[in-house]
């Protein structure tokens, strides 16, 4: 027995950090749903939420299958015998399971009051509250009846197997459901290129607004920014599509204005980040967005 002792430290411990690492998915896909059912104006729950969708079906793709087939050696070391369900080794690393699992649940309800205490709508701050009692009330009891179990009976073995399946049965329901809200691969990316090119936009500006306290006038296309004496060195990047490297489209529309044109792969015109600066929202395809030289010193 003494020479499995490492064995099944490993177990526990693979065990411990799956299992930590899906509660935690569970618990974003749960607060995410919650979020878009719940809606909050002073919330913006866009790419930040999204990104922790996606990070939630990451971790359930690795942890799960790990968790489970973890499990299934260690149950099935106890039922033949080569690990004794009194080893002083399993008891401890059960605890230190309830103790990864204690410690995730701390940190969600410390996030959920101090997200309530920040202004959070009340029926937001329940329902995540009640979601991540339910999730850590389910861990407790599973592994409380089975670090209490004497004996390897078949009514205690049997729960744990509703348990076990019911679990299966969440953990495949909210990967489905994280499945359905989150965007495609192409499409983040599409989104990310975008925003790209307006943060490329941001730094066209500010270089023509110099240009033109400079010269008293806009200049006639890129090449004269592109050949301007500046005292900052002016990357490449700025005047071109981050993906084609073709030039921007760009046109002079009167004493102080002009358009700045790309090929944009979305729209950002729902985009919450976006609703504030109305001079950097696009549709899909090929748009112009048309500014006006600033006085540097009002900016």
């Amino acid at each position: 027995m003494n020479n499995n002792n490492a064995k099944f430290a490993f177990f526990y411990a693979l065990a411990a950090i799956s299992l930590a690492f899906m509660a935690i998915a569970v618990g974003l896909v749960a607060f995410f749903v919650i979020d878009k059912e719940i809606a909050d104006v002073l919330v913006r729950n866009n790419y930040y939420s999204t990104s922790q969708l996606r990070f939630a079906i990451s971790a359930l793709i690795i942890s799960a299958p790990i968790f489970y087939l973890v499990s299934n050696q260690i149950y099935g070391s106890l039922r033949r015998g080569t690990l004794i369900l009194e080893s002083a080794i399993r008891k401890w690393l059960t605890y230190v399971i309830l103790l990864a699992a204690s410690v995730v649940a701390l940190g969600w309800l410390i996030s959920i009051i101090n997200s309530f205490l920040d202004g959070e709508l009340t029926n937001r701050f329940i329902a995540k509250a009640i979601t991540a009692i339910i999730i850590s009330l389910a861990v407790f009891t599973f592994y409380l009846l089975d670090v209490r179990r004497e004996k390897l009976t078949k009514g205690s073995s049997l729960t744990l197997k509703i348990y076990s399946v019911i679990s299966i049965v969440i953990v495949v329901a909210v990967f489905v459901t994280a499945i359905f809200f989150v965007e495609s691969p192409a499409l983040v990316r599409a989104k990310k290129v975008d925003q790209r090119i307006v943060g490329n936009f941001y730094s066209l500006n500010g270089l023509i607004n110099s240009y033109y306290f400079e010269n008293n006038v806009l200049p006639k296309d890129f090449a004269e920014l592109r050949g301007h004496d500046t005292e900052l060195y002016t990357p490449e990047h700025i005047f071109i599509d981050p993906e084609t490297e073709e030039d921007f489209g760009y046109e002079v529309l009167g004493e102080k204005e002009y358009q700045v044109c790309a090929d944009f792969r979305t729209s950002n015109m729902e985009n919450d980040d976006f609703r504030e600066y109305s001079n950097m929202r696009h549709e899909a395809g090929w748009q112009c967005l048309k500014h006006e030289v600033r006085d540097i010193k009002k900016i």
